[in-house]
């Protein structure tokens, strides 16, 4: 390719970039609320901005923010390691509850 030569010259034209914002590329289609320990503030500052999480008055953090779908949001959940508490959609309360039952079965032996 390094040596690759046309036999005729082509005019360049524009091409409009396509739209790569963030909305676009990741929708939030997937609301969630959940309780994180204070000890993450500086997570939630980081990873979704101040505007995403309220302080309750026992310290925790009241945290609302939508996802692209549920597989990421209960990975960001687990990702936690216990610091954060789905209360959001139910369904995947369930979800979770039903892994703990399956990882408890798996390593509580």
């Amino acid at each position: 390719m390094a040596e690759l030569q046309l036999g005729e010259n082509h005019e360049k034209r524009s091409v409009p970039l396509p739209d790569l914002s963030a909305e676009r590329v990741f929708p939030r289609l997937f609301p969630v609320r959940a309780r994180v320990a204070p000890a993450f503030r500086w997570r939630l500052l980081e990873e979704f901005g101040p505007d995403s999480f309220t302080e309750q008055e026992d310290g925790w953090l009241l945290f609302s923010f939508s996802f692209a779908d549920e597989e990421n949001a209960l990975r960001w959940i687990l990702s936690f390691c216990g610091g954060a508490e789905l209360l959001e959609p139910a369904a995947c309360r369930e979800k979770l509850a039903a892994l703990g039952r399956h990882l408890q079965q798996q390593y509580g032996k």
